[in-house]
């Protein structure tokens, strides 16, 4: 009888044992399925979006002023300037998939219109624009365009405000990806690749 107890209490002590198999993961496989944050919104990472800016006084059948609707996203190194301050600080934290709608008034977004930035520069210091006309927009060695006012015989008058100065804006912006820069990136302020600056190898 004592052999038959011990017999069925090393059985019942198997059933345990296999039953319990499997029952709860092991440290390896818990840690497998673990699945890493996604990357946040945040200086000295790379962002991918699509966007579109209206004008607010337009209203919302107004044509927006700029969308990458029906193209690729739009890429930049966050923190460098390339957005409205007040706009990035709205982004913090963002991640893919997430989207944000954000007002802006003009101090926020490009600032109030100045007159004393619409002046008069000598034609023959754009000699080398063809066909210079009112409404061209130059580059003129600054983040954004000026714009050609007016075309005279000697004089040329070019609007130094940002085009968007004296408007509130309203920003949708939809992150498609967020990835940490590459040192390269981070050391020329701005991204590299497809959708970046191609440098020559």
């Amino acid at each position: 009888m004592k052999i038959r107890a011990m017999a069925v209490m090393w059985l019942a002590a198997m059933l345990l044992g296999i039953s319990g198999c499997g029952a709860s993961p092991t440290e390896g496989e818990a840690t497998a399925n673990i699945q890493p944050a996604p990357f946040k919104v945040a200086p000295g990472r790379v962002v991918s979006m699509h966007f579109s800016v209206h004008d607010v006084a337009s209203g919302d059948d107004g044509k927006p002023l700029e969308t990458s609707a029906g193209g690729e996203p739009f890429q930049f190194l966050f923190g460098q300037g390339t957005l409205p301050t007040a706009l990035e600080e709205k982004m913090l934290g963002l991640t893919a998939g997430e989207s944000l709608e954000a007002t802006l008034a003009p101090p926020q977004a490009f600032g109030h219109r100045d007159e004393a930035l619409v002046v008069q520069v000598p034609r023959e210091k754009l000699a080398n624009i063809e066909n210079l006309q009112p409404g061209m927009q130059l580059m003129a060695d600054r983040q954004f365009p000026v714009t050609v006012l007016e075309v005279g015989e000697n004089l040329v008058t070019i609007d130094e405000n940002h085009p968007w100065a004296g408007l509130t804006l309203r920003y949708n912006v939809e992150v498609v990806a967020v990835r940490n820069a590459e040192p390269e990136e981070v050391a020329h302020g701005h991204v590299h690749g497809p959708g970046g600056v191609e440098h020559e190898p």
